[in-house]
């Protein structure tokens, strides 16, 4: 497999600085406060930072760079992995925070990367997850896959469907689903950026064995 656009990171987290996110209080509306929780792809701590003021956090991501900047700021457990092949056991974590990380990945990486999220998540657990909608301003440029295109630093964008996600996440009990559409105004002109946002469970032990009861 080609992990050059994983390269790319590297060097974007060489000039690029992100102030963090306005508003995490959708995220905190999905937590109890204490879970242990994974940030699936957490770069230089965007959410990460924040979450572990309050929350039992540790977090993963394939840029060594990222990974530095975010020790600088705060003191949970990290390590330098791709959520294609996430190096902790089944059943390890009560939730897993996805926030923008699935979108830079090919389709076949995209596949592997919502098995092994699943995979980590202890039965019941929750997965909270968000990424490009197809609806957004920055859709296009240089093809590489449908839907899915390569920046000039290397790294790649794709941009989805509500219907996509959900088949990636079908062994999941999905519980919230939103397309959150915001307007921009940029030199005059009104453009929009278009997000899905989606909360989902791990059926229980109970439950699976439920279900396979009925299949049989």
């Amino acid at each position: 497999m080609n992990y050059e656009h994983f390269r790319a990171w590297d060097e974007e987290y060489r000039h690029v600085r992100w102030a963090g996110p306005l508003d995490i209080s959708s995220l905190q509306e999905e937590l109890e406060g204490n879970e242990l929780i994974l940030d699936a792809g957490c770069g230089h701590g965007r959410y990460a930072i924040p979450l572990s003021q309050e929350y039992i956090m540790a977090g993963c991501d394939v840029s060594q760079r990222g990974l530095l900047r975010l020790r600088e700021k705060a003191e949970l457990p990290l390590c330098r992995a791709s959520i294609t092949e996430l190096p902790f056991p089944e059943n390890s974590f009560d939730v897993v925070l996805c926030q923008g990380v699935l979108q830079h990945l090919f389709e076949a990486e995209r596949k592997q990367a919502a098995n092994q999220m699943t995979n980590v998540l202890k039965p019941g657990g929750k997965l909270i997850f968000e990424a490009f909608g197809r609806e957004d301003m920055r859709y296009g440029g240089d093809a590489v896959e449908q839907h899915t295109f390569r920046r000039k630093n290397g790294i790649i964008y794709h941009y989805f469907i509500m219907e996509e996600l959900e088949g990636l996440f079908d062994k999941l009990d999905i519980s919230k689903k939103e397309n959150r559409l915001k307007k921009k105004i940029f030199r005059g002109r009104e453009y929009t950026r278009h997000s899905i946002f989606l909360v989902a469970r791990k059926p229980s032990e109970e439950n699976s064995q439920m279900v396979e009861q009925d299949n049989q």
